[in-house]
């Protein structure tokens, strides 16, 4: 049985902070990525910044949205994530393109997706089952629904997806 990281914690931590702007950069760096993350204390999945934690709870738990897409009744609870939307759905605003094949996305994290599943085939996401793997968690659980009919409940961010191959 091999343990395969839902996400690379450490890489994605420090990707919010750099080495000189963290004064306990050393400790930081060696200190177990998990322990360094905020926890739902409904849910428990783990948050690497304190301020994603919290639109997370007013989001899912409390159903907290005060931004509505006047174009499409989409609600957001951050206004910054509404003008997002609007961008890149309805304005079809694509400014990160592919180096590769020239794809655009209309956010930086989906050109990263794109290139690490598709140009680097990154899939860290394996099917217990048939063994296929993906590159988000939520395509390995749409697969399982739709493909072996039974229905998946993943861990949360930051913990682990145990392989049984």
């Amino acid at each position: 049985t091999a343990i395969i990281p839902a996400d690379d914690a450490r890489k994605v931590h420090l990707s919010h902070r750099s080495a000189a702007n963290c004064a306990n950069f050393p400790v930081h760096h060696n200190a177990s990525p998990f322990s360094l993350w905020k926890r739902c204390p409904i849910c428990r999945e783990r948050f690497s910044l304190r301020r994603t934690l919290n639109q997370h709870i007013s989001t899912v738990h409390y159903d907290l949205r005060a931004y509505t897409c006047e174009l499409c009744d989409k609600d957001f609870a951050e206004e910054k994530s509404l003008q997002r939307h609007i961008d890149t759905v309805h304005k079809q605003i694509r400014e990160f393109k592919c180096e590769f094949c020239g794809k655009a996305f209309g956010q930086r994290g989906n050109l990263k997706l794109h290139i690490d599943s598709i140009h680097k085939d990154l899939r860290e996401f394996p099917c217990d089952v048939c063994g296929k793997a993906f590159a988000r968690k939520g395509n390995l659980k749409a697969h399982i629904d739709s493909i072996h009919k039974t229905t998946v409940h993943l861990p949360p961010r930051g913990s682990f997806l145990t392989c049984q191959r």
